[in-house]
């Protein structure tokens, strides 16, 4: 069996990424929300304008929640390979002839 070695920095890099693109979206969120509510019901209400704006709203929480699933399972990914490393290591220290 191959070894495998993981960059659990760069990984975890990745993970400050994803969070900063979960606050981008959220500011986007934020900016939709407050045009919505800033419209008055005529214009809300011509060509659907209020409900697309909620649909669009709604479609950013749900990539924000998705955004957040991804970052844990990054996290708990590089983690786990981390004490997976560790242990490994630990043991291999344990058999003679072995640096």
């Amino acid at each position: 069996m191959g070894m495998i070695k993981m960059n659990i920095e760069a990984v975890l890099a990745q993970s400050s990424r994803i969070a900063q693109a979960r606050t981008d979206v959220s500011g986007v969120k934020s900016a939709v929300d407050s045009v919505n509510h800033r419209l008055e019901q005529s214009i809300r209400s011509r060509y659907n304008i209020g409900a697309r704006l909620s649909s669009a709203s709604a479609q950013l929480e749900r990539i924000q929640n998705q955004l957040l699933r991804i970052q844990s399972t990054v996290e708990a990914g590089a983690n786990g390979y981390y004490s997976a490393d560790m242990a490994a290591s630990l043991r291999a220290r344990q058999f003679p002839n072995n640096p």
